[in-house]
């Protein structure tokens, strides 16, 4: 591991200062992967700037617009907040499913939308792979079974997120902060596939970074949920997840967000499911037609044909929770 200088500012201002003037500078928050891309030999940045110091960026802030949910909150955070825990219940599922309690102590909500993929190819120092700036992408003859079988195309790495994938079906935007100025982005536009951009899961320039991610009122006022397989119980990262979230109107859906963890680069999107489902009654709808149709274009590789099946059936685990519990309710308001 090459020496780095670790820099901990106070505030915004010192942040982007520093990364202005640093061109090999990196921002960090738990470390959490950070830390195991450096020991790689992935990465070798002669900077890191810790945004442990920022208090701002540690708040959850209720709004009558919007859940504000700064970039450094904890995943610990997220799962022990009881007013997160009632109304939007598949944040707080996603956090508690990432890894071990150590790791969520440390880890924050930041660190996980950014985190780099876990392709063994990538995170090898033996192979020169496509995204390290290769010209091969070694899981397309070699051992995929934890790979894409959505939206490859050249590099079939999967998104390790877990929140992403819940954050997408709640229709989340991402606020940024560069040189200079602020942006905010929505979810579905922040991740970027291979086909966009070879060396980066998401559109931050060099010298950005996440201050905060805000979810509408409207969608924190969806009945949602997330459902995840892995191999064990702790540690593993999605071999598929499902975040689901459902709007009710009198006793018919009305509006639906539905995305698939662990299956593609990004958070992948069912947009026929989604438009199925609109208009369907809470009491009679069954999913599994609608399912095997909206998963009938996946593409596994050799070794991944099992994700198609695990993929329906915790859709529709999930379907079938969200459904349940929207026909045992009355009424469709939401306070925040």
């Amino acid at each position: 591991m090459n020496p780095f200088e670790y820099r901990t500012p106070q505030d915004l201002n010192e942040v982007t200062t520093i990364l202005s003037n640093n061109s090999h500078a990196r921002v960090v928050s738990g470390n959490t992967d950070l830390i195991n891309e450096i020991k790689d030999g992935i990465v070798s940045p002669r900077v890191m700037v810790s945004l442990s110091k920022i208090k701002e960026l540690t708040q959850i802030t209720w709004s009558q617009e919007a859940l504000i949910i700064g970039s450094m909150v904890t995943l610990k955070d997220l799962v022990s907040q009881e007013e997160i825990n009632s109304k939007c219940p598949a944040i707080s599922q996603a956090a508690n499913s990432v890894a071990t309690p150590q790791i969520r102590n440390l880890g924050t909500l930041g660190g996980n939308l950014c985190q780099r993929p876990r392709c063994w190819y990538y995170r090898s120092a033996r192979f020169d792979c496509l995204k390290k700036g290769g010209d091969v992408c070694f899981a397309v003859d070699g051992l995929s079974r934890y790979h894409a079988i959505y939206g490859g195309t050249n590099c079939h790495i999967v998104h390790p997120s877990d929140l992403a994938t819940v954050l997408t079906s709640l229709n989340a935007s991402i606020d940024i902060q560069g040189p200079g100025e602020s942006r905010n982005v929505p979810i579905s536009r922040f991740f970027t596939g291979p086909e966009l951009n070879i060396q980066s899961e998401n559109c931050l320039g060099l010298k950005e970074f996440i201050t905060s991610i805000r979810i509408p009122r409207e969608y924190i006022c969806y009945t949602s949920t997330f459902v995840k397989a892995k191999e064990r119980s702790t540690l593993d990262f999605a071999l598929v997840s499902a975040a689901v979230a459902i709007k009710k109107e009198r006793n018919f859906i009305s509006d639906a967000l539905i995305t698939l963890g662990g299956v593609a680069p990004v958070p992948w999107k069912l947009p026929y499911l989604e438009r199925d489902l609109i208009g369907s009654d809470i009491d009679t709808t069954s999913c599994d037609l609608m399912v095997r149709t909206s998963l009938s274009d996946a593409t596994p590789m050799k070794h991944n044909h099992y994700k198609v099946p695990l993929a329906q059936a915790y859709l529709k685990r999930a379907l079938h929770d969200v459904l349940m519990r929207l026909s045992l309710s009355h009424g469709s308001g939401c306070k925040l």
